[in-house]
Parts: structure tokens; sequence; C-alpha cells
């Protein structure tokens, strides 16, 4: 079960990928969620989202911030799908989330 204080997360993840994650997103998705995410927390709400394995999930995140690190505008193309559906821009978990 996924944490309460991750569902806010979740809920974002979801209206931006209402019909389920293109493959073409996954990696990108985990270099967004890397940077504002503890590896165990972005391995719970991936999981959750794709319904997967967290220990898949944490070394598939591990490899896209090193070894198989997405292109630049490709993380950029999905924080941007993100932010346009709730995720905060700076902040991650401001006061008001």
């Amino acid at each position: 079960m996924l944490p309460p204080y991750l569902l806010p997360v979740l809920e974002v993840l979801q209206r931006a990928y209402p019909s389920g994650l293109p493959a073409r997103d996954y990696l990108p998705l985990l270099a967004v969620l890397e940077a504002d995410l503890c590896e165990g927390n972005l391995a719970a709400v991936v999981a959750e989202l794709i319904d997967d394995e967290t220990v898949v999930i944490a070394n598939d995140a591990a490899a896209a911030a090193s070894l198989r690190r997405p292109p630049p505008q490709e993380v950029e193309r999905v924080r941007r799908r993100l932010v346009s559906a709730g995720y905060p821009e700076e902040d991650l978990y401001p006061d008001d989330w």
C-alpha cells in the first residue's frame, strides 16, 4: 500500500498518463522523479502507477540517473507534461500540497 504522503504524486501521474505510461516516457519519468523523491518513494509511486515491482523500478531509476540517462529534451518534455497535470514546478511538497 502506498503511503498517504505519496498519494498526491500518484494522482498527478495518473492525470498526466490517464491511458497508462508509454514506454518512451518511462526512463524520462524516472529521471524527473529522482530529483524530488528518494529511491524507495520513487519506486513505490511508479510501481503503483504501472503495476510493477519496486525493485525493478529502483534499479531502472538508478540507471536513468547514470548509465542510461535519457536525453535532456525527453526529461524536459515529461517534466512539462507532469507540470501541466499539477506537478509542482519547484518544490515537490509545498505547504499547500
